[in-house]
């Protein structure tokens, strides 16, 4: 198949999943990649593994309302759907958008387009939670804010109802899509690679549980320092939170917290994927305590490390994690979840039980080779 690659996301997981699935794509199809700048490749380049990249050199600037930066931007996806449909592509592979999550180029698209989906434009459906980010006296900020939340609801919902076909990464994903949306999709899971993530000879564990994610309030870090304050101090392991962003307002009422309540608590940014795996392979447990998490790819990276998962029991991570084999799954109690910390941890029999099975579990369900495959059986569906 000819396939044009679109996408506007930021750094993460989004664009993890996009990269390490065009990666495989691309050695049995032909892939133009379309980006509005190069600044969208700095993260994980996907500009290596296609034919033809073309890149139409947009310059967001910061200073404009978020309306006109919209307004901007899609005066060049314009442009972009133009040259696509003078290229006859099989296909269109669409991606989120960091304004607005649907772009609206799927809007003009004559052309099959299959959008993967990570998430709805969760601001718009979990407003009180982002709404924590703006201080109290911050009312302009949240006026504009909500006036924000309104547009990019109605835009993103009204651009995803165009998409011939939406995939999604986990069933909690499709429920979300659908309620959303009013779209039914299909699930195409995502995987890990195993072969970056793994286990390292002569590495010790450490008495450190490892949190991953930006420092705010949808991912429940605050959650897991406060289920700490609860472990008795003899047992209680240092919290190690790796992040590549941060809200201030979240990361000093965090480290507050910590100090207050006796929790050793280690903040590393900026880190190298190399440095990732080592600490994944360094800590006793990953804590996974987002709130509503779509997929979580730090789950199967810990597990494909070899290192268990403790995890709240709610979101795409009820997919991943099977309770008692490879992690434990409590409710979103800090009470519930120090006990079962407590136990994990002190119950040594337990504890290597699930970390034998860790990385078992992930080589057998969680290959990207597999995730490419499931995308590739939709895509041929969609241009018999």
């Amino acid at each position: 198949m000819r396939i044009a690659v679109y996408h506007n996301l930021p750094a993460g997981g989004g664009k993890r999943a996009l990269y390490e699935l065009v990666k495989r794509l691309d050695k049995r199809h032909e892939i133009d990649l379309y980006i509005l700048s190069e600044a969208s490749e700095q993260f994980l380049d996907l500009r290596p593994h296609v034919k033809n990249t073309f890149d139409y050199q947009y310059r967001e600037n910061n200073r404009h309302p978020f309306i006109l930066k919209v307004l901007s931007s899609l005066s060049f996806q314009k442009r972009i759907v133009r040259d696509i449909e003078r290229k006859n592509y099989d296909l269109v592979f669409v991606h989120n958008c960091k304004l607005t999550q649907s772009p609206y180029l799927l809007r003009y698209l004559k052309t099959p387009s299959l959008y993967y989906c990570q998430e709805p434009a969760r601001i718009a459906y979990e407003y009180p939670i982002y709404l924590k980010k703006r201080s109290e006296k911050d009312w302009l900020g949240k006026i504009m804010l909500a006036g924000n939340v309104n547009f990019v609801k109605k835009v993103d919902r009204a651009n995803a109802r165009f998409a011939s076909c939406i995939a999604v990464n986990s069933y909690f994903s499709l429920e979300s899509i659908y309620k959303a949306y009013a779209v039914y999709p299909k699930v195409c899971y995502l995987g890990v690679d195993t072969e970056l993530f793994r286990p390292i000879k002569g590495i010790r564990k450490e008495n450190i549980i490892l949190s991953i994610g930006p420092l705010d309030y949808y991912k429940g870090h605050d959650f897991v320092v406060d289920s700490l304050k609860l472990v008795n101090p003899k047992n209680r392991p240092a919290l190690e939170i790796v992040y590549n962003r941060s809200n201030p307002f979240y990361e000093k009422k965090i480290v507050e917290s910590a100090q207050k309540g006796g929790v050793e608590l280690i903040l590393r940014t900026n880190i190298t994927d190399e440095e990732l795996v080592k600490m994944y392979n360094q800590a006793k447990l990953v804590v996974c305590a987002q709130y509503m998490e779509p997929f979580g790819f730090t789950p199967l990276e810990g597990m494909a490390c070899g290192t268990p998962v403790l995890g709240v029991k709610e979101g795409g991570i009820r997919e991943i994690v099977e309770p008692n084999l490879n992690g434990v799954l409590v409710e979103r109690d800090e009470r519930q979840f120090a006990s079962a910390l407590e136990k994990i941890l002190l119950d040594e029999k337990f504890y290597q039980a699930l970390a034998t099975n860790t990385r078992k579990t992930v080589l057998e369900k969680w290959s990207w080779e597999k995730s490419a495959k499931n995308l590739e059986f939709l895509m041929s569906q969609m241009v018999k």
